[in-house]
């Protein structure tokens, strides 16, 4: 499992990342460890052109928590770059956050995202050695339907 740190002030975040096969767990966290929210990230062909990579995401929040866009923008982000699947949950709390705060911890979260996409671990092959995305609703080999 890699592991990326940023912090700035009294905040610091960590974005852990474990390969599942082709596809990828993150997760965010900061603060007082808890989930509270995932969101599943899946690569299709662009909307306006079919060989740019796109991406759907569905999320989870905990009720009362606030990491629900945090956790969707960063499964698409790594989804959409590297064309497989991502499952990013987000957990970051930190007492007394303030607008300043907020605006600090969502700059260290991309960060780490940019930190992550610019130094990708080396990810398995699609079958017959094409990176493509899969087509939709289309299983790979193997995957259980």
């Amino acid at each position: 499992m890699k592991q990326y740190a940023a912090s700035c002030g009294p905040y610091r975040l960590t974005l852990a990342v474990r390969l599942l096969g082709r596809d990828v767990q993150l997760l965010l966290t900061g603060g007082a460890a808890h989930i509270g929210a995932v969101a599943l990230a899946v690569p299709r062909a662009g909307l306006r052109h079919a060989e740019s990579a796109g991406a759907d995401a569905s999320v989870l929040c905990v009720s009362g928590h606030r990491e629900d866009l945090l956790a969707r923008e960063t499964a698409l982000r790594v989804s959409r770059a590297w064309r497989t699947v991502v499952c990013a949950t987000c957990g970051i709390h930190f007492d007394g956050l303030d607008e300043e705060g907020i605006t600090t911890v969502l700059s260290l979260a991309r960060r780490l995202t940019d930190r992550l996409l610019a130094d990708p671990p080396p990810l398995p092959l699609l079958p017959h050695g094409c990176n493509a995305v899969r087509a939709a609703n289309t299983p790979a080999k193997g995957d259980v339907s």
